[in-house]
């Protein structure tokens, strides 16, 4: 369905990244940004709440990157890729928003999901686009609404968080992502929150460790390299060092 807008008016979107789908180009996810991505080089840094949580069995049983906010979780530093294309219809925030999926492994093999157990694409919407252009706004909420339901298994949102903090997505797919100046050039964006595991906060040590035993350091490292860090990053790296083998 269209937007309600004329159609010379267009709507800006973007995806917020934390960790491998800003650097990573295997399983199709160079091919994702080229595709429907501004430049990495062009990204807008922004200040997140996020922290190492989620035990990735494809990273060794390291931890990677969650969002969070939980009262322990500090700011970090992700970023915003901007659609390539101004969006003129909602078809268009529906096909960006399964081909993230995708690219996160949400969904592989028809049918195209945007929730699953584990992860899911929420959506933003920017507070000023909602009071100045509420029509609009309130189209793209309950046209959503309706296609994150409908592509949705096994999802419960309430898995989304670490103890007692709000769930970082709600039951319809909106994220619980604080809404910050850098973002205000967007009328939303969409991210990929995920099911932290275990379901409490992580210290720096045994993130540290976990490194260590399973001798992957990749995602840490490349996370760094590329400007995508969080709060614990540098007690992590001392107790790399500390905790690393010694030579005989």
């Amino acid at each position: 369905m269209s937007l309600m807008r004329p159609k010379e008016t267009k709507f800006n979107g973007g995806v917020i990244i934390i960790g491998s789908l800003l650097w990573e180009d295997k399983d199709g996810r160079g091919e994702w940004r080229r595709r429907y991505l501004k430049p990495v080089d062009e990204r807008c840094p922004v200040p997140l709440r996020i922290c190492y949580g989620r035990k990735s069995r494809t990273r060794e049983c390291t931890y990677t990157m969650i969002f969070s906010n939980h009262r322990t979780t500090g700011v970090g530093q992700g970023c915003i890729l901007k659609f390539l294309k101004s969006v003129v219809s909602f078809e268009a925030i529906k096909e960006q928003a399964l081909q993230l999926a995708r690219a996160e492994h949400i969904w592989r093999k028809e049918p195209p999901l945007l929730a699953n157990e584990w992860g899911a694409v929420g959506l933003l919407l920017n507070p000023v686009f909602e009071r100045e252009d509420n029509a609009n706004a309130e189209m793209i909420r309950s046209q959503w609404t309706e296609t994150f339901l409908q592509h949705s298994q096994q999802f419960d949102y309430s898995q989304y968080r670490i103890e007692d903090e709000d769930p970082m997505i709600d039951e319809r797919g909106f994220l619980k992502i604080e809404w910050i100046a850098e973002m205000n050039d967007f009328h939303f964006l969409i991210g990929t929150p995920t099911v932290p595991d275990p379901k409490r906060p992580l210290n720096e040590k045994e993130i540290a460790q976990r490194m260590i035993v399973n001798d992957y350091r990749t995602y840490f490292d490349s996370n760094l390299k590329h400007g995508i860090s969080t709060f614990q990053d540098e007690q992590i790296l001392k107790w790399l060092t500390d905790l690393a083998p010694r030579s005989q």
